[in-house]
């Protein structure tokens, strides 16, 4: 008697989940084989677009946003106090002008413009008003004309600009002494607490495991204030001198046609070197994992002139647009500000996200040209070309931690600490599970990260020959404690004891050694030379 229970699985569904497997696989064989750059730069943006859908972009640079107008003012005082330390209050009053340019911010004004740029009657708003008496400005007395006392001239419409200035002399002739502890205290938190969103969102991108212990965070956010203060300082003067130097060439006769034209080039590019430096910096030191040079450098390229273009487009968008100051007045301002920063931390997490899909397109191929099933299903996950190779499953084998600890301590052994990428290859198991298996024997103290050119890489955290497989199992049961509690736990207790009685008394050095491995014995006691330990 025959009994057909996988009938099921030979239904549509199950078919076109194997078809579309082995679609994926293809598409991957034919990218690690090709170096046709248009089709590379397509898979690069498909992949950074489904990115961007998975990690909410949008909602991210909202919150952003938020932080950012809640730490404006803490901001300021701890920029001011850098700036203050070396320069004069003529200086400091520049140094803001010049980076509300550079910001784009000089060129929020409220005005009242009427879609051709010129100014609006108001009676063509709210309907037809009567036109005023016609009054002669000047009045005879004798001989003596007399200019007759004439309505003041509008003040020109308020700009961002002038208001942030504004703000900045009060912060500055601010007494620190009349703060207070609360509002110190308050300061402080606003200024990290903007930091650490940032670092939250980027984390996010490029889904790191965890975030940096809070010493790390102080060091680093600290520096990046202050050096991050004082180049921006820096790339002014830089800027200007540029600048002036070609200004000068341009001069000469047979240039003077183009001198105007070369000018706007020359600083246009200035700027966007400017905005590209800043950026790498950010990309490559606030993610709380290994970012590769070149992909940041194309990300942080790719959203400085975008930037810089967008600077010019919201500044068409306020002239060409209608008058917000007829509805709003003065408090124009705020919403086109927040509108400003939502639209540059957009720019910046696309930016970021796009360098985070080139390098995992990068890793994808290379684990493709390596070949085997395994590193092609790997790169099909990295490249979201099939998602039920990344689906995480309700189940993780504690047996498989133990493997990735073995797998771990063989390369320890050797000199060289494991990616990754390498161990989820040898594995089989798909990147999300390795990052949750990982994140926990990092917890558990039972691996550390090192730093390893531009590689996440790991070693154990203990001696290979004291770390018995027995705790390395434990670790690895906590994984599926919840799945334990909802179904037979005699049963899962049963196979706990069964796998502790198998390894007991056994080292991790005596797993590696009993799976054929020959390593030299002392090598599991010593510390080989390895990277940075992080």
């Amino acid at each position: 008697m025959s009994m057909r229970h996988r009938e099921p699985e030979e239904g549509p569904e199950h078919l076109h989940r194997a078809d579309q497997f082995d679609r994926a696989i293809r598409v991957v064989e034919r990218l690690a084989k090709s170096k046709y750059a248009p089709r590379q730069v397509f898979e690069v943006l498909r992949l950074a677009a489904r990115g961007a859908a998975t990690t909410q972009l949008d909602r991210t640079a909202a919150a952003l946003t938020y932080r950012t107008l809640f730490s404006l003012i803490p901001m300021l005082v701890i920029g001011l106090a850098v700036i203050g330390a070396f320069a004069t209050p003529d200086q400091i009053s520049e140094t803001v002008s010049r980076f509300l340019r550079f910001a784009g911010v000089s060129n929020i004004v409220v005005g009242e413009t009427s879609p051709t740029g010129k100014d609006l009657p108001e009676g063509l708003i709210f309907g037809k008003v009567e036109a005023p008496v016609s009054v002669n400005p000047f009045e005879t007395v004798g001989d003596i004309t007399v200019v007759k006392e004439q309505q003041e001239a509008p003040k020109p419409p308020p700009g961002l600009e002038q208001w942030i200035t504004d703000l900045v002399s009060r912060v500055r002739g601010l007494p620190f002494r009349t703060i207070g502890l609360v509002g110190l205290g308050v300061l402080i938190y606003g200024a990290i607490s903007m930091l650490v969103e940032i670092e939250r969102a980027f984390n996010g991108i490029y889904h790191a495991p965890t975030g940096r212990h809070w010493l790390k965070r102080i060091t680093l956010y600290w520096t990046l204030i202050t050096l991050g203060t004082i180049g921006l300082v820096a790339t002014f003067y830089v800027q200007e001198s540029l600048t002036s130097w070609v200004d000068q060439l341009l001069q000469q006769d047979l240039l003077s046609g183009i001198r105007g034209p070369a000018l706007r080039v020359v600083a246009y590019a200035i700027t966007v070197l400017i905005s590209t430096a800043l950026l790498l910096i950010v990309y490559t030191t606030v993610p709380n994992t290994r970012v590769s040079f070149g992909p940041a450098l194309a990300g942080a390229l790719c959203a400085a002139i975008v930037f810089e273009a967008s600077k010019w487009g919201f500044t068409q968008y306020l002239k060409y647009s209608a008058g917000y100051s007829r509805f709003y007045g003065s408090l124009a301002l705020l919403p086109l500000f927040m509108l400003w920063v939502y639209l540059t931390w957009l720019i910046v997490l696309v930016g970021l996200q796009l360098a985070y899909s080139m390098q995992s397109f990068g890793q994808a191929v290379q684990i493709a040209r390596q070949g085997g099933v395994r590193g092609l299903r790997t790169a099909a996950a990295l490249l979201g070309l099939a998602p039920e190779a990344r689906r995480d499953p309700g189940f993780v084998d504690p047996a498989s931690v133990l493997a990735i600890m073995c797998i771990v301590g063989e390369k320890y052994a050797k000199g060289s600490p494991a990616d990754a990428a390498e161990i989820a290859r040898q594995t089989g198991i798909s990147e999300a599970v390795m990052e949750e298996l990982l994140r926990r024997l990092l917890r558990e103290r039972l691996l550390l990260k090192v730093e390893d050119g531009e590689r996440d890489a790991f070693a154990p955290g203990r001696p290979l020959e004291v770390l018995t497989a027995a705790e390395v199992l434990r670790a690895g049961e906590s994984l599926c404690g919840d799945l334990a509690q909802s179904g037979d736990r005699r049963v899962m207790e049963m196979l706990s004891l069964a796998r502790a009685k198998a390894v007991e008394g056994r080292t991790v050095a005596d797993m590696i050694r009993e799976s054929g491995r020959v390593l030299p014995a002392a090598s599991m006691e010593s510390t080989p030379t390895l990277p940075h330990i992080t």
